[in-house]
């Protein structure tokens, strides 16, 4: 079990500065470990390094730091390490960074990588590591909902690819009604039905409108009235209503779930197209 011991920003300055300097060594690969934070690693890029120049590969050199375990967690270099096994080597070439804490090992990964093939969810992934309160904050609604982002609970039966856009949704206060309303409608959406960042957009400006016209009374009217309605047939409605631009086919979305909404309505109080004029000026 990897030591992961969290620091105030205070014991992380000081165990800098009481470390020894950076240091290049010949590290077995059997000594390199790989934190929660770091993406899995990419067998195909791996091959894809390979097949470049089998004549001269350049091995270069890993980022790693020392885990408190006798190994190093690999923070750069995973693809390299994989470089290394399929040629049959037993050691790699490393710069070893002492008294790095864990936290900041989070953000060498993310900042070392931002150019390169990190995703999105990577980031997320790492953020959660560090104890990013919005970030903790986020993952506590998605767990009470029974969502996951895809790459990090592999136990949860909703995934998402869109972690910007769920930290957006719970600054506005409404990614927990946007998952409550999702998984009343549509229970049977076992996996990405649902998981684009523009589906997620339009049912928050949709719910937004809701809101405004039935001052806040909880979605439990909505759900009832919303029963019939699937993920794929709003996508499908919604496809010749805009271009491809997100926030246009995010609005293309709220119109149709309003529509469905004032059909299935049979009382007075309607969603009215002027409430999401009104939010984003762009539906006729």
């Amino acid at each position: 079990m990897d030591k992961i011991v969290s620091l105030t920003p205070e014991e992380r300055l000081e165990k800098l500065k009481n470390s020894p300097p950076p240091e290049l060594k010949e590290i077995p690969l059997s000594k390199l470990a790989y934190p929660n934070f770091q993406r899995k690693r990419d067998e195909q890029h791996v091959k894809k390094i390979l097949r470049s120049d089998p004549t001269h590969i350049d091995l270069g050199v890993l980022t790693v730091v020392p885990n408190g375990s006798g190994k190093y967690w690999v923070v750069d270099g995973g693809h390299r390490d994989g470089v290394h096994d399929a040629i049959g080597l037993k050691k790699a070439w490393c710069i070893i960074y002492h008294g790095v804490s864990y936290e900041d090992a989070c953000k060498a990964f993310v900042k070392g990588n931002s150019g390169k093939r990190v995703s999105g969810i990577d980031k997320w992934r790492a953020s959660r590591e560090m104890r990013n309160p919005e970030t903790l904050m986020v993952d506590k609604i998605m767990k009470d909902a029974d969502w996951g982002v895809s790459g990090l609970d592999a136990g949860r039966f909703r995934v998402t690819q869109s972690p910007k856009t769920l930290a957006s949704l719970a600054a506005e206060g409404n990614l927990a009604s946007v998952l409550t309303f999702i998984n009343a409608i549509w229970p049977s959406a076992k996996s990405r039905v649902v998981g684009t960042r523009t589906f997620l957009v339009g049912v928050s400006i949709f719910i937004d409108a809701y809101y405004a016209m039935r001052n806040r009374v909880p979605i439990d009217h909505l759900i009832r009235k919303m029963k019939k309605i699937s993920a794929g047939k709003v996508k499908a409605d919604a496809a010749g209503m805009h271009t491809h631009q997100d926030m246009k086919a995010a609005i293309a979305i709220a119109a149709v779930l309003a529509k469905h909404y004032n059909k299935n309505l049979g009382d007075k109080k309607r969603i009215s197209t002027d409430l999401l004029n009104g939010k984003i000026g762009l539906i006729k």
